[in-house]
């Protein structure tokens, strides 16, 4: 039953990292959380680690499967090949692509319009 906590738990914190970004345009307090978790995603991503998340999910099942949760329940039932580099791209930019751009309207919001500048 853990097992199944942590899993609802990686969906639900994935879902946030796809559309946190776009969220805290509307909602700014979420900013803080967001921030965070684009940190935590990036870090597993950019030292190669297993995603903690993961790991737990898998230390409380009793039949555990090979391969991260992303590849295991997203990425082989649309592609059996698993995660392909083209694939990596792809899902990283599911990400990045959306931060980016509510980051960029956040920014915009504070320093663009309405900004003076003082000599």
């Amino acid at each position: 039953m853990l097992a199944d906590v942590i899993a609802g738990f990686h969906a639900a914190f994935i879902v946030f990292l796809i559309g946190g970004g776009i969220a805290t345009v509307r909602w700014p307090v979420l900013l803080r959380f967001h921030v965070v978790a684009v940190i935590a995603m990036a870090t597993v991503n950019l030292l190669g680690m297993d995603c903690p998340l993961t790991v737990w999910q898998k230390h409380f099942m009793s039949h555990p499967y090979r391969d991260g949760f992303v590849d295991h329940y997203l990425v082989k039932p649309l592609h059996p090949a698993g995660t392909t580099a083209p694939v990596r791209l792809l899902i990283i930019a599911c990400w990045v692509v959306p931060t980016a751009a509510a980051y960029a309207t956040l920014a915009s919001r504070r320093f663009g319009r309405g900004a003076t500048v003082r000599a």
